[in-house]
């Protein structure tokens, strides 16, 4: 975990075809390669928070965040997340 964790900061990137660490996006075999941090850490967080934007069901999104992991109140589900 600790050597992950450093290659998760700079200029590193994941070469999604040999599954490698790279130091430029171009030793990457193709284009639109994001830096680890991206790919790891942003990513998914904005996808978490595009699908609570969108979500209109409780229901669905209390799926969704489960899957995740994470588990809220049903009061919380209810909250709206655009105020």
């Amino acid at each position: 975990a600790d050597e992950f964790a450093k290659r998760l900061w700079g200029d590193c990137y994941l070469d999604p075809e040999s599954r490698t660490f790279k130091r430029t996006a171009k030793e990457c075999g193709r284009k639109g390669v994001d830096r680890t941090f991206v790919e790891f850490c942003l990513k998914p967080v904005y996808k978490v928070y595009s699908a609570i934007l969108a979500s209109s069901s409780p229901a669905a999104l209390d799926k969704q965040l489960r899957s995740a992991g994470i588990r809220l109140k049903k009061k919380e589900l209810k909250m709206n997340a655009q105020e």
